[in-house]
């Protein structure tokens, strides 16, 4: 049995690594001390103490190749960093509370965040790129609002449009008369650049 010592505080996220370039097996924890670490999981040697955040560390996610971790925290922003060095390769921001979680896509390449301020966002892994908010609807339906100003709704939205425009306000029907810059996409249209998955 190996014990994973040496944050500062409470330990409060553990991921471990689902493949390893260098031939062990992997873990990573999150704390109350805003670090996060990886270590061996056999023998629990530190390997890289990845320091950045200015909150609690609240979730930690390995990419599927192990090459990157993705780290929440409690700052507002999830970081992405490369697992060999140790070194952040982006900070994602955006969110306007607690990140709570940040898994990466099947193939890698993508990175959901899931945050206390009701949205998730979806990012690039490697660039931190933000490519999507989706807002959900008391209707049970979604808002999804891309940076170009573009959006898709399906639901009622009530008042939930006035994300997409500066805080202001507007019903479906509105947007293109108040605001030329915000337009509704057609139902089928993607969401994200082809073929990202």
């Amino acid at each position: 049995m190996t014990t994973l010592a040496g944050h500062g505080s409470s330990v409060t996220a553990v991921a471990f690594s689902p493949a390893s370039p260098y031939g062990r097996a992997e873990v990573a924890t999150g704390s109350l001390d805003s670090t996060a670490r990886t270590r061996d999981a056999a023998t629990g040697t530190c390997l890289a103490t990845l320091t950045g955040h200015t909150g609690t560390v609240e979730a930690v996610a390995f990419s599927p190749s192990g090459a990157l971790l993705a780290t929440a925290s409690g700052d507002t922003s999830a970081r992405v960093w490369d697992v060999d060095s140790g070194t952040c390769l982006a900070t994602l921001a955006g969110h306007d509370n607690t990140v709570q979680a940040a898994p990466f896509s099947p193939s890698g390449t993508l990175l959901a965040t899931a945050s206390s301020d009701a949205t998730a966002r979806i990012w690039v892994a490697a660039s931190g790129a933000h490519l999507a908010t989706l807002v959900p609807l008391p209707s049970g339906g979604y808002i999804t609002l891309l940076p170009d100003a573009s959006y898709k709704l399906d639901g009622d939205p009530g008042d939930c449009l006035w994300w997409a425009a500066g805080l202001r306000r507007f019903g479906p029907g509105e947007a293109g008369r108040r605001f030329p810059e915000v337009r509704r996409l057609p139902p089928g249209a993607p969401i994200l650049p082809r073929p990202m998955r």
